[in-house]
């Protein structure tokens, strides 16, 4: 009798184990990319379940893809689609410097955070250098 007793007693207490991101919203990330295909198949294939990622691929450079980021950042908003962070991927490549430091003063102005990739030359120094 007393034995059944302290079975039920032990398995109520096995700690019940809780989701840590139940109730907080996932972290949303647009990420606008200069390449159609290879950047967003490469951003897509990452699978995360705490954030959501919209990968969108223009097909343009620095100053045009940081304004075309913008644009498609506005429109989202008006569709009531807020992002947490928006970023902008692009290479910095043979582009002219101008266009390139453009880009990068309008990400701060719009709050846009920019990841870019420097061309190297054939002896793993940036070109021009």
């Amino acid at each position: 009798m007393g034995t059944d007793n302290l079975f039920w007693k032990r398995k109520t207490k096995t700690p019940v184990r809780k989701s840590k991101t139940r109730g907080i919203p996932p972290t949303s990330f647009l990420i606008v990319c200069e390449g159609k295909k290879t950047e967003p198949n490469y951003f897509k294939a990452f699978k995360l379940k705490s954030a959501n990622i919209k990968v969108v691929g223009c097909g343009d450079n620095t100053l045009s893809l940081m304004n075309k980021t913008c644009k498609i950042r506005d429109k989202a908003a008006n569709d009531e689609e807020i992002f947490d962070q928006v970023w902008c991927v692009f290479d910095r490549d043979s582009f002219p410097l101008k266009n390139f430091n453009e880009a990068i003063h309008l990400a701060e102005r719009e709050k846009i955070k920019v990841a870019y990739s420097k061309n190297l030359g054939d002896r793993g120094r940036p070109a021009g250098v």
